[in-house]
């Protein structure tokens, strides 16, 4: 990599943090930024040194990819901060009872059990193969209500946990700790690899440190080195998991086969091919993809055996919503979309932001769901998330929720 590139990464990891902190409304995009810096390193890597992708099937060579990535996405970063000037962003938070907690604690339980035991039942639990296991399944409508993650869950758990510490109830606290451990043993049954995990983990954070931000100031954001290293080591050990399976995709067989060879890949290669694919098609042949390919995404590009491992796996290819637009509309007319990304995505993370302070349990429901919708975009490579009834259907009553639920004053701190 040359040194612009260099300067770009560390552009982005340390103005991303003055940005958390000037603009904490932005952490609810925790899984985009995790993807776009990642991303960003495997595109320069890519770019900058001649590497197979098994993925794609393409040899790379330097043809500005890197720079080009850094661009698309400060312009969507810029979009994504934009709505902070024109929507109401709360500063204070609100409390229901804590029955109405312990209620929606116990329907999160129910949702859990429920869930395990259709895992369980499909004789697949802790087998690593999800797409079996949710193929068997005795009840998919389940899968359909909830969703395989139930993100409501870790969001409510963190959600909880903090307002037990603000409030100085241990009860509330309990119940949002156990929540998180019990869910965390669903995900282990479900086999859920890397990408569900950090997902997790980062839903229960970010409600959890914006009440804290809320109640106790900018000293909730601080991290020190300490536990900046342990949570860097605790991602790395996470990448590290993930790589092992590389080689049932058929992956090993180009890397060597060695865990280091794998974690490599995965950190340095796998993480950008995708849009390193696009914008090489873009930019060698000039050729733009149909409209269909907003809807279809990055797995448009997995058209061989590779593809077909990930697919029999249930394995979450990391697409690039950046890397279809400029495929379908090119270099240039792209920026407008990529822009408008980012103001929708800002957009929802104030609504998210907001739903936590005022501290409504089914608004909190609502709103995790649709910013998950919102995030997979950028990571899908698809719009089809966010172009459908059901999202469209979670805004409209959630909207209708905030404009017709009045807060009690008494609650609010």
């Amino acid at each position: 990599m040359n040194i612009i590139e260099y300067t770009s990464i560390f552009f982005i990891a340390i103005f991303g943090l003055k940005f958390i902190r000037k603009y904490p409304f932005i952490i609810f995009a925790g899984t985009v930024f995790y993807s776009l810096i990642t991303k960003q390193i495997s595109v320069s890597f890519i770019d900058a040194i001649g590497v197979y992708s098994t993925e794609t099937e393409i040899m790379s060579e330097t043809i500005g990819a890197g720079l080009r990535h850094f661009f698309y996405n400060l312009v969507m970063i810029f979009g994504l901060v934009l709505p902070i000037y024109f929507f109401k962003d709360k500063k204070k938070q609100y409390h229901d009872s804590e029955n109405v907690y312990l209620i929606y604690y116990l329907i999160c339980i129910l949702i859990i059990i429920l869930q395990s035991l259709n895992v369980l039942m499909s004789g697949l639990a802790f087998s690593g193969n999800r797409h079996d296991l949710w193929l068997n399944v005795p009840l998919p409508f389940l899968r359909s209500i909830f969703g395989i993650l139930i993100i409501f869950i870790p969001f409510y758990a963190g959600f909880l946990t903090a307002k037990g510490y603000i409030l100085s109830l241990n009860s509330l606290t309990f119940l949002g700790i156990s929540l998180m451990f019990c869910y965390s043993l669903y995900l282990f049954a479900s086999s859920q690899g890397f990408n569900g995990f950090l997902v997790a983990f980062i839903y229960f954070f970010v409600s959890l440190i914006t009440l804290l931000h809320s109640a106790y100031g900018k000293s909730a954001l601080q991290i020190s080195l300490k536990q900046g290293l342990m949570f860097f080591s605790f991602i790395l050990i996470f990448i590290f998991l993930g790589s092992t399976g590389l080689g049932e995709r058929g992956i090993s067989e180009y890397t060597g086969g060695g865990w280091i060879a794998n974690f490599l890949y995965r950190v340095l290669v796998l993480q950008g091919s995708m849009y390193y694919a696009l914008d090489y098609q873009v930019w060698n042949q000039g050729d733009l993809a149909s409209i269909d390919a907003l809807f279809f995404g990055s797995s448009m590009l997995l058209e061989n055996a590779t593809g077909d491992a990930y697919a029999d796996r249930s394995v979450n290819v990391a697409g690039s919503i950046v890397g279809v637009f400029i495929s379908v509309f090119g270099y240039f007319i792209a920026i407008p979309f990529i822009f408008l990304y980012g103001i929708l995505l800002g957009c929802i993370c104030i609504i998210s932001k907001n739903v936590i302070l005022r501290g409504r349990p089914l608004e909190i429901f609502l709103s995790s769901y649709l910013l998950l919708w919102t995030c997979t975009v950028y990571q899908s490579g698809s719009l089809s998330s966010i172009i459908s009834i059901k999202y469209i259907f979670f805004l409209t009553i959630l909207f209708a929720l905030m404009q017709n639920i009045k807060l009690p004053l008494k609650n609010k701190f």
